[in-house]
């Protein structure tokens, strides 16, 4: 069918599938009052339009829900959980309360989230995607629909708003640079594009005489342990000075934690700095050094732009830079 998902309403569904429209708007309800079979097969029809209740009426009523849907990929991350506080206290002041979906780094879910939250009628959508071809940002694009991206830069018109990871990763290789150890170590995790950026501004920048030695896909608390373990039988961590970049502080905290419970001096024998400044890395064991993720004003820029497009003004568009800054504490040099 060549009709526009964005003209498409529940009588086109309901010819399609060969039934009512009474049954369409069961389905869409998900009520127990139609058979499995045609469930399936008014949902198959539904998905190939492309429909997604409620929103289209909604704007032609020219009516806004103050409401406004955040996807972020975990909601137990302390990063993620620092970004939604931050993105409610701005839009409360606003006028607009949240709604919150997480996609656990997952495009399905991520694409299931935000159909969702169209469905319930949010008047915009900040998304932080799981990926920078996330088929979600492609429904988004494809409906016009309001929305802003956080945590991740795109090569087109759209409004992203982050962190500007290459040059924190070149403000951590400049202090390596004037604080060589013996060793130097990268510890890092998720392979999504803020880390490998940080990575990447790290490594471009690194003096080359320096030999890093790199512990990738580090991404929960028990494989920090083994990595300490790793850093001390293989490496001698407690008998040759060593610098580490760990690429976020959720990591870093434990990271602390196991090298103190071995008896290592931190930063005498053991500097370290990460990224981001959570709200937690102040009081790390060792107040941990880190990089300034600049959260409260990525949020407030992001929301403000949504804000933007939702009443029709035009957006800055493209990417928005929040310069990184050094936070420098008790774990480094």
């Amino acid at each position: 069918m060549n009709k526009s998902a964005n003209t498409t309403t529940i009588a086109d569904i309901a010819k399609t599938a060969g039934v009512s429209t009474t049954t369409v708007s069961r389905v869409l309800s998900n009520s127990d009052r139609v058979k499995p079979k045609t469930k399936e097969k008014v949902q198959n029809v539904i998905n190939e339009l492309g429909y997604i209740p409620n929103y289209f009426a909604q704007r032609l009523a020219g009516n806004s829900s103050k409401q406004i849907g955040v996807v972020v990929d975990e909601i137990g991350n302390f990063f993620f959980t620092e970004i939604l506080a931050s993105i409610q206290e701005y839009l409360n002041k606003q006028g607009y309360s949240i709604q919150i979906a997480y996609s656990k780094w997952n495009e399905e879910s991520e694409l299931t989230a935000v159909k969702n939250l169209i469905s319930n009628n949010v008047d915009g959508i900040i998304i932080a995607p799981v990926n920078d071809s996330s088929p979600a940002l492609d429904l988004l694009i494809n409906r016009d629909f309001p929305f802003v991206v956080i945590n991740c830069i795109l090569n087109n018109h759209i409004t992203c708003v982050a962190n500007n990871n290459y040059k924190g990763g070149k403000i951590i290789a400049d202090h390596f640079n004037h604080h060589k150890a013996e060793q130097n170590f990268i510890i890092s995790g998720w392979n999504d594009q803020s880390l490998l950026l940080r990575m990447k501004g790290f490594k471009d920048n690194i003096d080359k005489s320096i030999k890093l030695i790199c512990f990738e896909n580090i991404l929960k608390e028990e494989q920090i342990q083994n990595t300490v373990e790793s850093l001390i039988e293989t490496h001698h961590i407690n008998k040759k000075p060593s610098n580490i970049f760990i690429t976020n502080d959720i990591l870093a905290i434990p990271l602390i934690n196991y090298l103190v419970e071995q008896g290592l001096s931190i930063p005498n024998m053991v500097s370290i700095i990460s990224y981001d400044n959570i709200y937690f890395s102040r009081y790390a064991r060792i107040p941990l050094t880190t990089i300034d993720h600049g959260i409260d004003q990525l949020c407030i820029k992001a929301s403000s732009e949504l804000i933007k497009l939702i009443q029709g003004e035009k957006s800055i568009g493209g990417n928005i830079f929040i310069e990184p800054k050094l936070i420098k504490r008790k774990s480094s040099n």
